[in-house]
């Protein structure tokens, strides 16, 4: 008897470094994104006429706010999905309730 297609018999090779690798490239593209505010505090500050301490006092209230809509944001994620909702998201949805 033979197989079902795209089924192999014995032990596959595991591809576990590469979501590893991926994962750890997305982490260091968003947290180094986050963590490279302090070098441009000066600059911005200066073009932007305010102190540091409001400069501060804003990222430390962004990342207070997101801490604290964290769990919400994602419950809502986890129940509504991440599908992209807009206009043709709705009408696709109209269409599937009527036929």
């Amino acid at each position: 008897m033979m197989p079902a297609p795209g089924i192999v018999d014995g032990p596959q090779p595991r591809r576990f470094w590469f979501p590893v690798i991926c994962g750890a490239a997305i982490l260091t593209i968003g947290i180094g994104a986050r963590q490279s505010f302090g070098i441009f505090q000066k600059p911005i500050a200066a073009d932007r006429q305010i102190g540091r301490e409001l400069w501060s006092l804003a990222n430390a209230l962004a990342m207070l706010l997101m801490g604290a809509f964290s769990p919400f944001l994602g419950d809502i994620a986890d129940r509504f999905g991440t599908a992209p909702y807009g206009r043709h998201r709705r009408s696709s949805l109209r269409r599937r309730q009527v036929s």
